[in-house]
């Protein structure tokens, strides 16, 4: 929570117990999703009584908020975005979607809770609600704001691009907690994880040398959703009339 400093010598007796209900939230979530985050586990694991997270929070559901505002910066990126910038600087606009969503991968599932935050909206969207969901459109602003400064977005095949590498840098962080064998690729070892990213960058350097293989495929895309046209019928050839002659009168 903002003004919650961490844990450490002068804080005063409210600070301390509102970091210790906030980290027992965190931990519990780490450990059992938010289907854990009971208010009995909560303050069992804080050591803290139930009154004061009335007193200090209202509810499990201002706890919730609270630790959201806390986790403004939830993948820990301003501390590294300098060095990301210098990254994909010195690469071409073509890459520097997948350099930053490999990234945003590998700190997905370098945060157990953020894979808990995206399994609960599949599996329990209304547990703690407005909490969770703000938390998790925090995951990604981050990086999309540093592809926006970046000049990653060209044009719309860019922006296509990104929805799909999003989308498979979140799948894989989420196998990687809960189903780590991926086609045989053990998602939870560093081998199993380098593999996947050293395909999952592959795949931005070869969908988009140039705009013609994406723009191809997307017509082709849209062309097999279409009926396909019957062929017009031939209308029948009419018989050209016989052009008349002009008769010369014979003379005499």
């Amino acid at each position: 929570m903002r003004g919650v400093p961490t844990r450490g010598r002068g804080l005063s007796r409210r600070q301390t117990s509102e970091r210790a209900l906030l980290d027992a939230f965190e931990a519990l979530l780490e450990r059992h999703g938010p289907g854990g985050l009971g208010v009995n586990a909560v303050l069992d694991s804080a050591k803290v009584g139930k009154r004061l997270l009335y007193e200090y929070f209202g509810d499990l559901e201002g706890l919730a908020a609270a630790w959201a505002r806390d986790r403004r910066d939830p993948l820990a990126l301003d501390g590294r975005k300098a060095a990301l910038e210098k990254r994909l600087a010195a690469r071409d606009p073509v890459h520097r979607i997948g350099e930053a969503l490999t990234d945003y991968a590998a700190e997905l599932r370098r945060h157990p809770w953020a894979a808990q935050v995206l399994l609960a909206e599949l599996s329990q969207p209304a547990t703690l609600g407005r909490a969770m969901r703000e938390i998790r459109r925090e995951l990604g602003k981050g990086y999309e704001g540093l592809l926006v400064d970046a000049g990653a977005f060209g044009d719309k095949d860019d922006v296509q691009i990104a929805f799909v590498l999003h989308a498979a840098a979140t799948y894989l962080a989420m196998r990687a907690r809960f189903a780590p064998d991926y086609n045989g690729i053990d998602l939870s070892s560093p081998q199993g994880w380098k593999a996947a990213m050293d395909s999952f960058a592959a795949f931005g350097r070869a969908v988009r040398p140039t705009n013609s293989g994406i723009k191809d495929a997307a017509e082709t895309t849209r062309n097999e959703g279409r009926s396909p046209r019957k062929p017009r019928a031939a209308s029948p050839r009419k018989k050209a009339k016989p052009r008349a002659t002009r008769r010369v009168p014979d003379r005499a």
